[in-house]
């Protein structure tokens, strides 16, 4: 069995909060049991130009996606109140993810994976804990992006699953002793694992588990992709947009090129709504929030 290299960072890479924040949806949508407004208002809260995909929001896992289209697949952790969830753990502890008697958990992964993978082009994968040991095997079953934190691994195993996948697989642990996750160190990684400062109960070996040290803190969310694009409201309501569309060829808008498409961002306190302009034909499209699942009015201008 060989050990996994190690790379220490001082602080969370910010690239990579946005993982940490799907893997948060996926038990945020748990929790509050499956109110989708809701867990949208949690995401708005912590990252702003990132919608949920109802079609993919279940009890196990969730679907982030930019309105640029990328996508991130979320598989939920352990809640201890969930049997489904211990008898999964109890299965990664006697290691059958690695045997031919994988648990259903891992097969309904493996099937929302696939189905999503129909949808969204660029998909990639995370989870924290048990989500965490699904999103590896995904990773590594798949040539997809995963990106976990703390994930569950047994000690009792002198065998791992295949490494030539696994080039886009990466691990997150704490800097301190975690039960759940420490077994990662034993085994071997294409990639080192990442640690990070332990910043949630210091002296708590439960706080090193928690998936509160990958997320950013309350002062730096919600996080900005593009603040660039967004206008300050107040300037013009949607209707004013439609009734006056030469506003908008007086570019008296902000607008990104995409293509043969202008690209105007209008923010309403948290929603973002998106108007595309396709310079080609003149059509202005007025859409609502979600990038796939939008619902757009057509004018000609």
């Amino acid at each position: 069995m060989d050990t996994a290299s190690i790379t220490n960072y001082n602080e969370m890479p910010q690239e990579d909060y946005k993982y940490a924040i799907a893997s948060q949806i996926a038990y945020d949508n748990y929790d509050n049991k499956g109110d989708l407004n809701d867990t949208q208002q949690k995401l708005d809260g912590y990252m702003e130009n990132y919608y949920l995909d109802p079609e993919f929001a279940s009890e196990n896992s969730s679907l982030i996606v930019s309105s640029d289209g990328d996508a991130i697949l979320a598989f939920r952790g352990t809640r201890p109140t969930n049997i489904d969830d211990i008898i999964t753990d109890a299965g990664i502890l006697t290691n059958q993810p690695k045997t031919d008697k994988v648990p259903d958990r891992f097969i309904e992964a493996q099937r929302t994976y696939e189905e999503a993978s129909r949808v969204y082009s660029k998909l990639e994968v995370t989870g924290h804990s048990l989500g965490g040991t699904i999103s590896d095997y995904i990773s590594r079953k798949n040539d997809v992006k995963s990106v976990a934190f703390n994930a569950g691994e047994t000690p009792f195993s002198t065998i791992d699953l295949p490494l030539n996948t696994q080039k886009k697989a990466f691990h997150y642990t704490t800097n301190t002793f975690d039960l759940v996750s420490f077994s990662n160190h034993m085994y071997s990684h294409f990639n080192p694992i990442r640690q990070v400062p332990q910043v949630v109960d210091a002296d708590s070996w439960l706080g090193s588990h928690s998936l509160d040290n990958f997320l950013p803190s309350k002062s730096q969310m919600p996080l900005s992709s593009d603040p660039e694009t967004i206008i300050p409201t107040g300037i013009a309501t949607a209707s004013e947009i439609y009734e006056q569309p030469s506003f908008i060829q007086q570019q008296k808008y902000p607008m990104v090129e995409n293509g043969n498409n202008k690209i105007i961002y209008k923010k309403f306190e948290k929603v973002r709504e998106k108007i595309e302009i396709n310079t080609n034909n003149k059509q202005l499209a007025f859409c609502e929030r979600n990038p796939r699942h939008r619902r757009c009015l057509n004018k000609n201008f």
